[in-house]
């Protein structure tokens, strides 16, 4: 059983600053004295995007006060002491130190999320706690369900913030969703927006960067004699250097025009976004049992999903969210998503304890099996 003081849980909602102040609060709190402060991510674009912003507000560059590793990008130096890094990557290091004792603080964001990296991170940092009684332990999320993990932890506070959010409208299609023809859908309904609709950019969803690509081609060239946008893509795949060019100001007198991945669903605050358009559909690994295989699959979000894609256009203004399915669909949603360990081969998984020196049947898994 852990104890109370060591783990928390907070349930900060969208715009609440869970991702950027809690950090911040910590190193402000003295901390950071001991070792590091870490938030852990569970995409790449959102560590960095995240470490650049805490830099900016806490008025330093990145790779001094605070800095960020993930894959083979590292920046930090000997001032550091927040560090935003992946999931992947902090489960890594337990393979030098499986009691994370250069970290003072952890602070495992996005929880809700659940990729399988997450989940063998929370074991791995519950089977060290009780070796490590001056280790703090957040867990965040802004749709997170509190149960499982007061359950897994045992007694710790769960602690609710609000958050800060614009009015966003929703604008519903009759159609039901499929999974044939969202991505032309998207196109035209982007198309349409940046005609119709006043300024403001705009933020599209899609589920993968090859229909990212395609998109931003595509829109460019059916607008090819006008001048008032710039098309940009965003997704896991692309350097942080054109990465960034979506948080940059537009050039005066134009409007960017975003076609993502889910990469864009949460922590990232893009400035500017009024319209937001969702498919309603992701790419999830799913595991075939005819094939024996794990695949990515084209699959109906989640309301927790939809909920975060709405929220992009109601950051820093009010906007609009054009939703392109029902709301008879959206009620059909199922509220979170299944854990990824739940839906792969276990293999996976296994494979990963024992890179990392752990028995498997030793193991404490978060759910050891699906409810």
């Amino acid at each position: 059983m852990v104890t109370e003081n060591k783990v928390s849980i907070l349930l900060g909602e969208t715009g609440s600053g869970k991702s950027t102040q809690v950090a911040q609060y910590m190193y402000q709190a003295g901390l950071a004295n001991n070792g590091f402060i870490v938030c852990t991510q569970p995409r790449k674009i959102a560590a960095i995007s995240l470490a650049t912003h805490v830099s900016q507000e806490m008025r330093t560059s990145v790779g001094q006060l605070v800095g960020y590793k993930v894959g083979m990008q590292i920046r930090q130096s000997h001032d550091t002491k927040i560090l935003y890094m992946t999931d992947h990557m902090l489960l890594n290091e337990c393979l030098k130190d499986e009691n994370f004792s250069a970290y003072s603080c952890i602070i495992v964001d996005e929880a809700h999320e659940r990729s399988i990296y997450t989940d063998l991170l929370l074991g791995m940092i519950k089977k060290s706690i009780n070796n490590r009684p001056d280790l703090r332990v957040v867990i965040t999320s802004a749709t997170i369900d509190p149960e499982v993990f007061v359950d897994y932890f045992g007694t710790c506070p769960v602690l609710p913030v609000s958050g800060r959010m614009f009015p966003v409208d929703v604008t519903w299609t009759e159609d039901e969703l499929t999974s044939e023809n969202y991505e032309q859908e998207a196109l035209d309904k982007t198309i349409e927006v940046h005609h119709i609709e006043e300024k403001g950019d705009v933020l599209t969803f899609l589920t993968s960067p090859i229909e990212v690509e395609r998109c931003c081609n595509a829109f460019e060239n059916a607008l090819n004699s006008e001048t008032d946008f710039i098309c940009l893509p965003l997704h896991g795949r692309l350097q942080p250097i054109e990465q960034q060019k979506v948080f940059d100001p537009p050039p005066k007198g134009k409007r960017k025009i975003m076609f993502a991945t889910n990469s864009a669903e949460t922590s990232i605050t893009i400035p500017g976004i009024k319209y937001v358009i969702d498919t309603g559909v992701a790419k999830k690994m799913q595991f075939d049992p005819k094939r024996n295989i794990s695949a990515l699959c084209v699959t109906t979000i989640t309301k927790s999903s939809a909920d975060q894609r709405k929220g992009r256009a109601g950051r820093t203004d009010a906007g609009k969210c054009f939703r392109l399915y029902s709301l008879d669909t959206y009620n059909d949603m199922a509220r979170n998503s299944r854990p990824e360990i739940l839906r792969v081969h276990l293999g996976h998984a296994l494979l990963k304890l024992m890179e990392l020196g752990v028995v498997p049947l030793d193991f404490d898994f978060v759910q050891a099996r699906s409810a």
